[in-house]
């Protein structure tokens, strides 16, 4: 369980997390504040709660939380534009603003295929290359992320087609005086021009792979031949 500050939510994480206790109790240590809560859990998902407020030395007092079981299965394959399979990749969904908390996901495996549980709902499911460097090729996505709502017990079936990664962007970040900003923590991404959001995040550096972490002022990550916008976050 983990909480983030509202407050926070442009700036990144700003709470804590824990493991669940015994008996399935839970005490989370926060500074004063306002928080999101949710659980994570691979058999279940977090309904949708409200945010809690918390005084420094007055402790709030979460409930009782009923978790929901994940009996969605969303399974498919992620190919190039050969029809070729490409293993290890990673399908990464999570649940659009105002509709509850959750993540799912898994690697797609020889074969091209992948196949994990969900809570139903309304999703939001992108591709990202291969973060564990045991591909031998460097792919990224060619298919934008796919919304969908899955009712109870249903299997959901989607297909992705990821591109060869032949090109390279650069660069650095400085200041106006040409400086380079060494003690900076962020990314950048790159997005085909005109790209559509959806649910507050788009086909970009962690839902596409399209992008990289800047190190010491410096960044560099490969994209497929083409024109991209490329901003930093």
């Amino acid at each position: 369980a983990f909480g983030q500050t509202k407050g926070e939510k442009e700036r990144g994480f700003g709470g804590n997390f824990t493991q669940i206790g015994e008996g399935g109790s839970v005490t989370l240590a926060v500074p004063a504040g306002t928080y999101e809560v949710e659980v994570h859990s691979p058999e279940y998902g977090t309904p949708a709660m409200e945010a809690v407020s918390v005084k420094s030395g007055e402790p709030a007092a979460l409930g009782n939380i009923t978790l929901i079981e994940r009996n969605v299965t969303i399974s498919g394959s992620v190919v190039d534009d050969n029809d070729t399979a490409i293993q290890y990749s990673f399908v990464n969904c999570f649940k659009p603003f105002g509709e509850g908390h959750g993540f799912a996901g898994g690697n797609s495996d020889s074969n091209g295929r992948f196949s994990f549980t969900a809570t139903a709902g309304k999703w939001i499911c992108a591709v990202a290359p291969d973060f564990s460097g045991q591909a031998t090729n460097k792919y990224v996505p060619s298919t934008e992320p796919q919304a969908f709502e899955a009712e109870e017990n249903e299997t959901v079936s989607l297909n992705f087609i990821m591109v060869p990664a032949t090109a390279t962007i650069r660069g650095k970040v400085k200041l106006e005086d040409g400086t380079v900003v060494q003690d900076i923590f962020g990314g950048v991404e790159a997005r085909r021009p005109g790209s559509q959001q959806q649910g507050g995040e788009g086909p970009g550096f962690i839902m596409g792979g399209l992008g990289g972490p800047v190190n010491n002022g410096s960044f560099e990550f490969k994209v497929p031949a083409g024109t991209f916008d490329v901003k930093m976050f």
